[in-house]
Formats: C-alpha cells, structure tokens, sequence
C-alpha cells in the first residue's frame, strides 16, 4: 500500500493501491520527502529503486530497510559517504542485440543530445545506432566502458567494425557503423558531437571506476529483482545533468529484468511489485520509456511514484506529447502548494472542478421596505492562488475518479508508524559513518 496522508475533513488515514501510477508535483524544500517518499520506502515489500541529489533518503531508511533485505547504493561520486557503494558497468549484457538497443535508447534520452535542434530525429536516430552499435562491439569483444568512450571521442570506426563482423548476433550492425563514420566529414562531426555527451560523466575518474567490470562488488542490475533488494541511486545536484545518461540507462535494465521476470511468472506480474521511488526524474532519471511506464507498467507488477517540481519540468524533456502522457497515465496526483507556474495552477484549479456558493444580496419594495434573498454562483472549488499557498504539510490529492482530497502529510517524526525505524536508520548510518572516518 502507498501511504498518502490523512484527509483534513474526515481525519481518516489514505492509502493508495500498488495497481496505481503515482504523480508528486511539488517545488523545492516542500518535505515531499520526508511526508511520502521516505515512509512510502519503509512499507515497501518487494523490490525498489529510489533516485535522488541528496543523501537524505539513504541516511533515513537504508539502515532499516538492510534488516530486511540487501541494500545497494550506486553513487559514483562518494556524496553519500556510504561505506560499501556499488559499481555497475553499462557494456554488460550487451552481447544481446536488444540490450543494447534499449540501452543506447536510454542513453540518449537522457543526454539530450538532440533537444531543441532542427532535425531532431535525424540525429536521435544516429546517435542511438553509434551507442548501441559501440556497446555491442565491446561487448562481443570483451571491452569495457573506457573503450567505447574513446571509440566514441575518436569517432573510431576500424576496431569496433571488426569487432562488429566478429558479432554472432548482430554482425550486419558493421555495416551500419561504416555507413555512419563513411558520411562526409561535417556530419560524421555533427552526429558524433551529440553521442559524445553520453560519456562526459565519464571523465570523472571515480565514475569511470564505477563503471567497468568488477567495481565496487560487480553489481549486477538483475539482483535488485531476484533478491527483492533496494538499490539507491544518488546523483549529486552538481553531477545530475552529466550522469543522468548512467543513471538511466541502470534503471531502463532493472525495469527490463522486472519484464522479464514478470513475463515467466504465472500471472504474467511480478509479485511482490517492484517500486520506482523517482525523486528529480526529469533531471536525473528522464526514462524514455516513463510516459509509456506509468500507463501499462502497473498491470506487469511495476509501480512508479514519479516527482516533478513543475509540469514545465516535464515538457522539457519529455515534449508537450509524452508530457500529457505522464499527467493521464499517473491515476493518483499530490499537489503540494508553492507553485509558480500559472499554467500549472491553472491545470490543478481546473482539475478541482467547481462548486455552488450562495450570495446573499438585498432589495427594496417601492414603500422602502427592504428584504433579503439569496443567489448561487459557480465559483473554482480551489482558485488557482488558492492552489499555489495550500497549507504547508497540505497537499491535493486526485485520486482516479474521486473527487479532489486535502490531505494532511506530515514529517516522518510525527507519525509513530515510521518514526522508530527513522531514528534507528539515522543512528545506524552515524556509526557507520564514524567508523569509517576512524579507520581512515
């Protein structure tokens, strides 16, 4: 069950069903994380994966949540000060061809390479057949991530060919890969330009390390399903938009595994559900396959809780299409108040639908007797300014076809379900922490 606060009117406490895409739309430093995100992570039964820029979701639950299953984090860049992070290298699995398309897919995505461009998809096509063509040839050849970086840097083609002929699976990807690197030299530039920004996270030592084979433990992507395990992922605030390619295209494979999984189960699901707990999606995990995810992923055993500080946030990267998309696909909508974006208010009072006030008003008779009579006027439930300065702790909630909610969401630390396992996560994670600074 998804915990979603408490009604204001009738102070009964509102559950969500796991059968549900969820939407958070909410500005910074409204404690979105500290009222759903986080007791949400504590009730979780099966497998989860939780994104992040801060460390604050590891500090409050990881500790707790490692008593009951194992606990990964995948945090290139050491923000987190967790004592055993994992690696995870990209070029695995890529032997098979459809990895390394949805791979390369995801790749792109999120490096926004083509964004804002004439002749958008012209690129996006070009820069998706050099990752996956690139991924793929390291794979069969037994090369790591740094390989495909540099091929990509050098728009090399000769090595990667050759290892491309050599592919039991795909060896006629060569072929494409020659077709690109043998266009004339201004658009052999031009496409390889975009593809390079995949990698540029890369050139961060630490995140290369994180990213080749056998670092950091060898994780690999499919425990987080076969284990029921939580997998945390931060990104720093400084790092997001360089990461972001790494971070989803890790989570693009979990989502594939759960697919999978679900596909050989008997109901065609994966149970318990694997959760999506994605905190600043748009900037640090902007899934392609998200508008699509939050539609059908439910019915396989995939609930996704996705959150935005704004609605503009979401067209930026996924267009105004898969935008509209995401909004109709998520059943269950929390809007905490402090937005800016009139069209946003606008979208949320309309959303509220209205409601009939009576209007007193008075008369007089021609003898100046005066009398009182009353009018109705249909009036928004929740004006948009209304909307923007809700309470905070308050948000509204949409709920499939209920009408409207106000619900009460207070901090972890005031609902005693959560605040024990809270407090003992904390202080677990502070030893942690003093021990590993002792034996530095």
């Amino acid at each position: 069950m998804i915990y979603l606060g408490r009604d204001v009117a009738s102070r009964t406490w509102l559950w969500g069903s796991p059968e549900n895409a969820y939407l958070l739309l909410a500005p910074p430093r409204r404690g979105k994380g500290v009222s759903v995100i986080i007791p949400n992570l504590l009730d979780w039964p099966g497998p989860l994966v939780a994104t992040s820029t801060k460390d604050d979701l590891i500090v409050h639950t990881a500790y707790a949540l490692r008593q009951e299953r194992p606990v990964y984090v995948f945090d290139p860049t050491g923000f987190s000060e967790w004592p055993d992070p994992v690696g995870w290298d990209p070029v695995a699995g890529c032997e098979d061809p459809q990895v390394a398309i949805y791979r390369a897919r995801a790749l792109n995505a999120a490096a926004g390479s083509s964004q804002g461009i004439q002749h958008a998809d012209y690129f996006q096509s070009y820069n998706e057949a050099i990752h996956r063509c690139y991924l793929h040839a390291a794979a069969v050849a037994g090369r790591d991530i740094a390989t495909v970086r540099q091929w990509v840097n050098r728009a090399e083609s000769h090595d990667a060919i050759r290892c491309l002929r050599e592919s039991p699976a795909a060896p006629e990807w060569a072929d494409d890969l020659e077709a690109i690197t043998g266009m004339h030299d201004q658009a052999v530039s031009n496409v390889f330009s975009g593809a390079r920004r995949a990698y540029d996270c890369l050139a961060d030592p630490r995140v290369l390390r994180s990213c080749q084979p056998g670092a950091a433990a060898g994780f690999i992507a499919d425990r987080i399903i076969t284990e029921r395990a939580a997998l945390f992922i931060v990104g720093t605030s400084g790092a997001q938009a360089s990461m972001a390619p790494i971070i989803t295209a890790l989570i693009e494979t979990i989502v594939n595994a759960a697919k999978q999984e679900a596909a050989r189960s008997a109901t065609r699901r994966l149970t318990p559900p694997l959760g999506l707990f994605l905190d600043e999606c748009a900037n640090i995990a902007p899934l392609p396959s998200l508008p699509q995810l939050v539609t059908d992923g439910a019915g396989q055993g995939i609930t996704t809780m996705i959150v935005l500080q704004s609605l503009g946030q979401a067209r930026a990267r996924w267009g105004v299409d898969g935008t509209a998309a995401l909004w109709d696909g998520c059943t269950v909508k929390i809007v905490l108040g402090g937005l800016s974006d009139t069209k946003d208010l606008e979208t949320v009072s309309r959303m509220c639908g209205d409601v009939d006030i009576e209007v007193p008003g008075r008369s007089y008779t021609p003898a100046g007797e005066q009398t009182r009579s009353f009018s109705h006027r249909r009036v928004p439930a929740f004006a948009p300014g209304q909307v923007r300065t809700l309470r905070r702790w308050h948000g509204l909630l949409f709920y499939e076809e209920l009408r409207p909610i106000e619900t009460a969401l207070a901090g972890w630390w005031d609902l005693g379900r959560y605040r024990p396992r809270v407090g003992q996560s904390v202080n677990a994670f502070r030893i942690a922490c003093d021990a590993g600074t002792s034996a530095e």
